[in-house]
């Protein structure tokens, strides 16, 4: 379970045509006692960063927080009403090789793999992505952040984040979920899942993405966008 210290590695090179995403990930499974107290995202926020321990200085500009999303298995009655659940497992994303020792020995974290993933991406491209965000905006004549509600508000909201990106969605390939809620301590969070095929036209935009993470509340486990290249076609 000890994961050791390791020299950092960088969040990104340059090949040609392209970029390279080199981090490390860590798949974790909560225990059942864990999962309960992670219900308040501040907690689970304090378990990743007891566990990362990273250099600000090694993350890329614009990143504020370590990268991390959480698996939730809501009730039936919970998902009627729009709540998260708690979480069951985490993905983590960091510059450096995490240790979670820590929260083994204390019976939080019952097993994790941590591993250094390379992902190279080059202009033209297509990358499936999904990412859970809190799709927040900043409207003209309101105090504060505004969330936004209508499927069409946060499909347009998401393609603003991929233009801005480097990409565009493949046509008719856009999933977005309905609305869930998590509380954090002093409010409660709105997430949704958000998946897509897309093409990408700048590599280094994309790369950023894929690095800093999109939308707000990244602190409490929204944001962190994973990607892949799509299967072959049989």
């Amino acid at each position: 379970m000890s994961v050791t210290a390791s020299p950092s590695v960088p969040y990104s090179s340059t090949v040609p045509g392209g970029c390279v995403l080199s981090v490390w990930r860590s798949q974790i499974i909560l225990s059942a006692r864990a999962s309960a107290e992670c219900e308040d995202a501040h907690v689970m926020h304090q378990l990743v960063e007891w566990g990362v321990r990273d250099d600000p200085s090694l993350r890329p500009p614009g990143q504020q927080h370590t990268s991390y999303v959480a698996e939730r298995h809501p009730s039936d009655a919970q998902r009627s009403c729009g709540l998260a659940g708690r979480p069951v497992s985490l993905v983590v994303q960091t510059a450096q090789k995490p240790d979670w020792s820590s929260q083994a020995r204390q019976g939080r974290v019952v097993n994790v793999h941590s591993e250094l993933v390379h992902h190279t991406w080059r202009r033209g491209d297509r990358a499936e992505i999904q990412v859970c965000a809190s799709p927040v905006v900043n409207r003209h004549g309101t105090s504060g952040k505004v969330l936004l509600h209508s499927s069409e508000e946060c499909q347009s909201w998401f393609c603003g984040h991929l233009d801005r990106a480097g990409c565009k969605p493949v046509a008719k390939t856009i999933v977005v979920t309905a609305p869930s809620t998590t509380r954090q301590r002093w409010q409660t969070i709105t997430l949704r899942e958000f998946r897509a095929t897309v093409k990408i036209a700048d590599p280094a935009k994309f790369h950023q993405l894929l690095a800093s993470g999109m939308g707000r509340h990244r602190a409490w486990g929204a944001g962190l966008v994973l990607a892949d290249h799509p299967a072959p076609q049989s």
